[in-house]
């Protein structure tokens, strides 16, 4: 439910199953606690998996990056990370916090390409 892919990844024609009832529950709600985000990184820097996503005041811990890459087709530094549902709205600027710095994040849409025509 977190990376927005249970309408495929699960079957809701199926009998019982473990955890049917959560699911369920999140399905029907359309709520989940934290969200899969893409995140746009500013400076070029390459932070650490398990980076601290940190909300627009500075102060709240919102999430945490999961992965980091520099996008050869994007020329920029990319990330996946999860984030508090709250937080987890297109253009939102995050501040990624760890031992060695600081960057900035702002949420993103998933897929970062979605075709070939939006690399030229």
């Amino acid at each position: 439910a977190e990376t927005g892919q249970l309408q495929w990844a699960v079957s809701f024609n199926k009998g019982c199953y473990l955890g049917q009832e959560v699911v369920e529950r999140m399905r029907s709600r359309g709520v989940v606690a934290r969200k899969l985000c893409g995140l746009f990184v500013e400076g070029g820097v390459l932070p650490p998996k398990e980076t601290a996503l940190i909300g627009p005041d500075g102060k709240t811990a919102v999430g945490k990056i999961t992965s980091v890459c520099r996008s050869i087709a994007l020329d920029r530094v990319i990330a996946l990370g999860y984030v508090k549902s709250s937080h987890a709205i297109e253009g939102t600027t995050l501040q990624l916090n760890w031992n060695e710095g600081t960057a900035a994040g702002t949420v993103t849409p998933l897929p970062f390409v979605s075709d070939a025509a939006s690399l030229h």
